[in-house]
């Protein structure tokens, strides 16, 4: 079954999210007043009434975006978007497909985007298992489960991966970037992409992403080190990294994490990133 959250439950959520990100504005204003012009900001782009391109993940990077990436009619926050939750679920599902037609025609790039552009990216990692097994559970799902089809079949989707985790943003104001931050990860962990990156691309992917999890806690205030850690975790096994594979293979609790993603940061932290800086010379 697809996990999207029905109205009731997207609406409670937003507006969680929304006072969550306010009362973290209110509270740095509280601490700097040199970041006045930051923090009005930060507080007038939640409270606009029309997010409009503030919800596509094209501004989370610092690439252009494809010009075959597919627009989603309605977005969060317009008029469209709220008479088709008026409608019913179901309205609003039908009106976010893609038509197969323009995904079997997409770049790399075009398919990436159109998949973190969904605007119901939040429940891909929302959801009663892991982060990872949300998102492998949302693959199963029908937009999700045909841009992941024609993902695979595409020569050179691992090194578009790593392109756009090269180039994510860690400063960026798209509401979604979050969400879009940790499935980027995810989708950079999964085999079928991860294993077709060299040895030397699969380290530099590691050293990126340990950088970028130490640079978005930075700029957010916020751990959100599970993805990066599990995508640091799964690219050393994929590169049969031997410290780390001895260790995976004495270390139950870790062989469980590397597995399922589970996500108890304090537990796995410290033993991924030792590993980690190792592998990709960050430690010299």
């Amino acid at each position: 079954m697809c996990l999207h959250l029905s109205y009731d439950k997207m609406i409670n959520l937003n507006a969680m999210k929304k006072i969550l990100f306010l009362a973290s504005a209110l509270l740095a204003l509280s601490f700097s007043a040199c970041n006045d012009s930051k923090d009005e900001e930060f507080m007038e782009l939640f409270t606009r009434v029309d997010y409009g391109e503030d919800f596509t993940s094209s501004i989370c990077f610092d690439l252009e975006a494809p010009a075959d990436r597919y627009r989603y009619p309605v977005l969060p926050g317009c008029a469209e978007w709220l008479d088709l939750h008026n409608l019913g679920m179901d309205a609003v599902l039908k009106a976010l497909q893609v038509p197969s037609a323009e995904i079997e025609k997409m770049t790399c790039e075009g398919l990436l985007q159109t998949y973190l552009d969904y605007p119901y990216i939040g429940d891909i990692t929302l959801g009663s298992y892991t982060e990872y097994k949300t998102f492998l559970s949302c693959l199963g799902c029908d937009n999700e489960k045909r841009l992941f089809k024609q993902m695979k079949k595409q020569g050179n989707m691992a090194d578009c991966l790593l392109k756009y985790y090269k180039a994510f943003n860690c400063n960026t104001r798209c509401l979604n970037y979050s969400y879009v931050w940790r499935v980027l990860n995810y989708f950079c962990s999964l085999d079928e992409f991860n294993k077709d990156l060299s040895s030397s691309q699969k380290k530099e992917l590691v050293r990126v992403a340990f950088e970028k999890m130490e640079l978005f806690e930075k700029t957010t205030g916020w751990e959100c080190n599970t993805a990066p850690l599990f995508l640091m975790a799964r690219t050393m096994m994929n590169d049969g990294y031997k410290p780390f594979v001895n260790k995976v293979k004495s270390d139950e609790n870790l062989y469980i994490f590397v597995k399922d993603g589970w996500d108890d940061i304090n537990l796995y932290q410290t033993r991924v990133i030792g590993f980690a800086k190792e592998y990709c010379g960050l430690s010299k």
